[in-house]
């Protein structure tokens, strides 16, 4: 074999070894979902990027949440909210204000382009979610939800009995 043919041969035992595991697929699905999202979403940016969407929806759904409080529904970390609900706010989608009894709280509330937002943000979500699965039949897309739904649970059960400084031995 010369030099190109070991490096394929390389490359492919690797993606076997690869392919077997769950962190490979999942890291397949989100790509394979970004490419369908952002193949909808042009024409449609003002900026926004994905993990944005959902602030917008919370906000909506959720009046007047706290930052603290839009972290933990979405499970997200506080800095990273701060950061979006920053870039969302410069961006006339939602207000900032202190909160009357805890002067420590910022309550975050959309404004009327930010209402208007959020409802096409629902919108594309759907529409997204439908391009995503066009190639599944209903029974199909049913099943794969379910088992994805099943797959959180038990991941985060499992996670909640870990030491919140567990890491890896490496050797």
């Amino acid at each position: 074999m010369n030099t190109e043919q070991l490096r394929e041969h390389a490359i492919e035992k690797f993606y076997l070894e690869l392919q077997d595991t769950f962190t490979f697929q999942v890291h397949r699905i989100m790509k394979a979902f970004l490419r369908h999202a952002s193949a909808l979403m042009q024409g449609c940016d003002e900026g926004l990027q994905m993990d944005h969407y959902p602030v917008l929806m919370t906000l909506d759904a959720i009046k007047n949440l706290s930052q603290q409080e839009l972290a933990d529904i979405l499970m997200r970390d506080k800095s990273s909210v701060q950061r979006t609900i920053t870039l969302l706010q410069r961006k006339g989608l939602v207000a900032v204000s202190q909160d009357a009894q805890d002067k420590r709280k910022n309550i975050v509330t959309l404004t009327e382009k930010g209402l208007e937002k959020a409802l096409s943000s629902r919108q594309m979500l759907r529409q997204i979610d439908h391009s995503a699965f066009a190639d599944f039949t209903i029974k199909e897309r049913g099943e794969a939800l379910q088992a994805i739904h099943d797959l959180a649970e038990k991941l985060e059960k499992s996670a909640a009995h870990l030491p919140p400084t567990q890491s890896l031995t490496c050797q």
